[in-house]
């Protein structure tokens, strides 16, 4: 009896464990749960990037609108001047001119009209 009982904690350990093991997510994987848009980088800053929106996506923004945008997360591709990018964040934006998104849970380099590359 000891040792089925055994048995079934193990099994249920480690069923719980590959349930909540988190696959890790490919660079042209698009987040379509959390708020996005798609953007040209204007400027690059130490830690993040200016962008004019080009893709409202369904986020909060209008197209020609600057955003500051915070990059220095873990996965983000190397990025210019010039590239268009997709970023997913959590719908909140903090009020300066220009806007600014902090908490991004990805960024996906696209093309001008949006596919990722």
């Amino acid at each position: 009896m000891k040792k089925v009982l055994l048995v079934g904690l193990v099994l249920t350990c480690l069923f719980a464990v590959c349930a909540c093991k988190k696959q890790p997510s490919t660079p042209a994987e698009l987040d379509t749960k959390n708020p996005y848009f798609t953007g040209k980088v204007i400027e690059i800053e130490e830690r993040g990037c200016l962008m004019e929106v080009t893709h409202t996506g369904n986020g909060n923004f209008y197209v020609g609108e600057k955003i500051i945008v915070n990059t220095n997360i873990k996965g983000c591709p190397k990025f210019a001047v010039g590239d268009h990018l997709r970023i997913s964040f959590d719908g909140k934006v903090a009020l300066s001119l220009p806007g600014q998104v902090l908490n991004v849970y990805s960024v996906v380099k696209t093309d001008a009209n949006g596919n990722p590359q």
